[in-house]
């Protein structure tokens, strides 16, 4: 592909996030995107197919791009670590999460659609994080690091109360309820929800 060619699928693809974001993929015309993106209705057709094909395609980079952040927990050998490790973990896939918001709230409106007609896009990339959190886990209790409590519920916490904060800060917003779009409240969000956690896996002394 041309770097002219390349440059119009980007377009198609920048456009086509803040129209589905902003106004949801069955109410967003194809006319409506490659006038956004300031190319030719024909180009769609050429790049992508059609325009359940583009969002095919954002889905998929998003979900690449957010299970790479994965790499971010690596074993920790202590209980500080495994707090440190945590915590930057959540740090970046919030921020991740915020400075991609279209992303966020295209994945939000289209929830339904994305897991009957685009799991299998969707679902390598959101299940090898979820792995990867689950195996962390597993990997400080066995080096006792943390009292022995279930992998996967705890995987689970961690990536719901992710999604939560991240998918409803618009309505969080509108509401004018604290919302994790706030630096503040996030930084706050951030240090509570790790002490909150760890304080629940934590080893006791034995008595």
């Amino acid at each position: 592909m041309d770097q002219k060619s390349n440059d119009t699928k980007q377009k198609i693809l920048e456009a086509a996030k803040k129209e589905f974001a902003q106004n949801g993929m069955e109410a967003t015309s194809v006319r409506a995107i490659t006038d956004a993106a300031g190319v030719n209705v024909s180009a769609i057709h050429y790049h992508f197919g059609t325009k359940e094909d583009v969002l095919k395609e954002l889905l998929q980079d998003f979900a690449v791009r957010f299970s790479s952040l994965r790499s971010l927990l690596k074993t920790a050998k202590t209980a500080e670590e495994f707090k440190i490790r945590l915590e930057m973990y959540l740090q970046q896939i919030v921020e991740y999460g915020m400075n991609n918001h279209e992303y966020s709230t295209i994945f939000y409106r289209e929830q339904v659609k994305v897991m009957r007609e685009f799991f299998e896009v969707v679902a390598p990339s959101f299940l090898a994080m979820r792995q990867r959190l689950i195996e962390f886990f597993q990997e400080a209790m066995d080096l006792g690091i943390i009292r022995k409590r279930n992998p996967m519920i705890l995987a689970q916490i961690l990536f719901s109360s992710f999604k939560d904060e991240v998918f409803e800060c618009d309505l969080k917003q509108s509401l004018k309820i604290p919302n994790i779009g706030d630096l503040e409240y996030r930084e706050k969000w951030i240090e509570e929800f790790i002490d909150i956690l760890c304080t629940s896996v934590k080893i006791e002394d034995e008595k």
